[in-house]
Parts: structure tokens; sequence; C-alpha cells
């Protein structure tokens, strides 16, 4: 887990910070003004190499991935971390002196990715570069430790590198992965059915990734969706999505997905809101609401069963092609609202196992120990008219 900043002090030297910050010492700094915050690094001895063979002190990280933290001088105005700017890049840009960008990939709440190519080996890698302030630099950083903890799983991503300090006007922190391909979304968009078969080798290898973080090293994932999980392809479909925009991956790369004998690999990656267990929900926000636990609703803690909900729903989607709540944040009443239709699908919401825990707001909401729904909601849409065990069956 990402230590938070852990000190200040005067700094009465002038040396700038590109004199110190480099990717091979993967600086990770924040600066305000005349005081400096110095955060956990990575040292990238302990990674893998771009060309994708195991370092030497690999299996060292692994059994002791703690990060050192230095301080080095990097100048961050108020008004960059105000404005929490995404990295800019084009293509044929250099990241880090050693990764050539060909497209973007996508972005996100927390960062962009983009598509590269180191400049010497020739390799494919993932660059994902947060965006500009101290929030998001200390979760780049807190990723960063967690996928080097997590990098002996053949269902995780990979990292390859700590790319350090990136920017000039306002400076981000971004890291090197293995390139995947497509996501499950990716699936949805193109009105690609899961053949049955495929849906259970998806599951079992997701909850084998998630069976790790949990016994292994006490990790909450947090965010599971489909966008975050990707599906492995071949060094020639590697090759070819430097030729292609995203949303062509699946039909360009010829994965289907309705043929039993298709090869599933699943990587899981995105682990921005992992958390050590248990996680106090007075602190942050984890879950997307579609795939979000009724305990993340409910209770100021939660642990790994979140995750093990939002497999579930991510299953009913694989089958069923649509998800299994209508999320709609757009009313302050939401959480009543979802919570409500959780009870009109799924049977009653007793209050025993939230008890606990339970929030002070919605100890009104019980009554007799059961939760009472949103009398304002609408019936149940007519494609979520399913009796969900015969769905998981």
């Amino acid at each position: 887990m990402s230590q938070r900043l852990e000190k200040e002090f005067s700094s009465d030297s002038e040396e700038k910070w590109e004199n110190c910050a480099n990717s091979s010492e993967a600086a990770a700094v924040y600066c305000s003004g005349d005081h400096i915050s110095s955060l956990p690094i990575v040292d990238t001895k302990l990674l893998h190499s771009v060309s994708g063979n195991q370092s030497t002190d690999q299996d060292e990280a692994i059994k002791n991935p703690e990060l050192k933290t230095v301080s080095l001088r990097q100048p961050l105005t108020e008004k960059s971390e105000e404005e929490e700017i995404y990295y800019s890049s084009k293509p044929g840009d250099i990241v880090a002196k050693k990764y050539q960008v060909i497209r973007e990939l996508g972005q996100g709440t927390f960062s962009t990715v983009y598509l590269a190519q180191h400049l010497e080996t020739e390799s494919y890698a993932a660059l994902k570069i947060s965006k500009s302030s101290r929030d998001f630099l200390e979760s780049a950083l807190k990723e960063i430790k967690i996928l080097m903890k997590l990098s002996g799983d053949k269902h995780i991503i990979q990292l390859i590198e700590d790319l350090g300090i990136i920017g000039k006007n306002t400076k981000h922190i971004g890291f090197a992965s293995e390139l995947l391909g497509p996501d499950l979304e990716s699936f949805f968009t193109a009105k690609q059915e899961f053949h049955i078969n495929n849906v259970r080798k998806i599951c079992k290898q997701l909850l084998s990734a998630l069976d790790y973080m949990h016994t292994e090293f006490g990790l909450i994932h947090g965010d599971l969706k489909p966008d975050n999980i990707m599906l492995s392809v071949s060094s020639d479909c590697l090759k070819k999505m430097a030729d292609f925009a995203p949303e062509n991956f699946v039909k360009e790369l010829a994965i289907d997905v309705s043929d039993p004998r298709c090869h599933i690999h699943e990587k899981l990656g995105d682990f921005g809101l992992s958390m050590e267990r248990p996680v106090d929900l007075e602190r942050c926000t984890l879950q997307v609401c579609t795939f979000r636990a009724p305990e993340a609703f409910l209770t100021t803690i939660v642990d790994t069963p979140i995750d093990l909900w939002s497999v579930g729903c991510i299953a009913f989607q694989l089958v069923t092609g649509f998800t299994l709540f209508n999320c709609d944040g757009s009313s302050s009443y939401h959480g009543w609202s979802h919570l409500s239709e959780m009870c009109n699908i799924l049977g009653p919401l007793r209050m025993a196992p939230f008890q606990s825990h339970l929030r002070e707001i919605w100890r009104a909401r019980f009554v007799d120990g059961v939760f009472v729904c949103n009398p304002n909601d609408k019936d149940i849409p007519s494609n979520m008219q399913y009796e969900v065990l015969d769905v998981v069956q």
C-alpha cells in the first residue's frame, strides 16, 4: 500500500528536478513552493526488463516488495494540481527516453494509457501515465507497488518498469506494463456473445487472480468491471494492434468469444483503487456503481466479498449481454433506488449481515430488520425478468 506524503522540509537547493529524476532512478516526488514532500518509489532493478525476461533480483522483489523513499526537487504549481491535467502525447513522441508512442489506448479518471514501442528492443508495452495532482501521483505509486507484489500470478497484468517522473510544465508518474488484447467491455460494444464455456474460463481465471490477491497479500481490488479484465493475445496480434484504433481491435484481431474453442487467457488490471483489507469507506469510495456490493452502500467497512459480488455481476453480464443492475446515479436518491433494485431482483435485503458497521443514514431504511424499498421505483425492466439462479446454473 502506498504511503501518504511523509514529511516536508525547507529546500535551499536550486538543483532542477530534471538533473535528479529519471526512469532508472524511478524518482517519484511531490513538491510545492519552498517545501518538498517525499514519496515512496520503486527500485527498477527489481522489475522485469523491457524484453520480458525476468531480472535476477525479481524473486527478491516479490519476497520484499518495499519501496525506497528519496527526496528530489520537482516544482508543481498549485494551478496544475487543481486542474488535474492529463499527460498529453501524440504518435511519435518519446517517453522517458526509451519508448516511442504509437497511439492512445484510452483515458480514465486517473490516467492515460498509450500503446508504445521500446526504442532498443522494439517490444510493445502499455504506458500508463497519471494525471498531475497529489492524489493521482500517490495512486500511481500505489499501483506500481501493488503490481510488484502481484507479479507472480499469470492472470494479473505484469509490470515491466517504473518510468519515474514524466513531464515538464506539469509532473506525472508513469509505468510500463505488458501489452494485452481487448478488454471484456470491447466485446459487448462489438455485440459479441460469449459462449458459456468461455464464460466459465473467464470466471475461473478471474477468481484465481482474486484468490491470489486476497489470500497471499490481503488486497482488495475494489474496481472490478469488464473494462479492467483483458485477454492476452499472440505476438502477431500485438503487432496488428499498432495499426488499428482500439475500437477496432475485436474485429481486426478476429477474436470470436462465441466460439467454444476460442483461446481464453484473462488478465486482471487497473489496481489504482486497490487497498489492504479491510477498507474503511469513510476515507475512500470503491467500485463502479453498477458492480458495487450492497455493503459498499450500507457500511463503513468492507472486505474481500465486495470483489466476489462484482464477479457475480460480471458473470451475469457475460451470460446475458446486459448488466444485472441498471445504474443511474443522477438522482440524490440513487443509493436507495439501487438497493431497492437489488431487493426486487434478488429478494429481501436483511440488516443482520451489515449491522456491525451499518451507516446511521441507512438504519431508518430497515424495518423489523428488512430493507424498505423506495416506493417510487419503477417495475423491473423486462430484460431483467430472469430467474437469476437459472442464469447462474
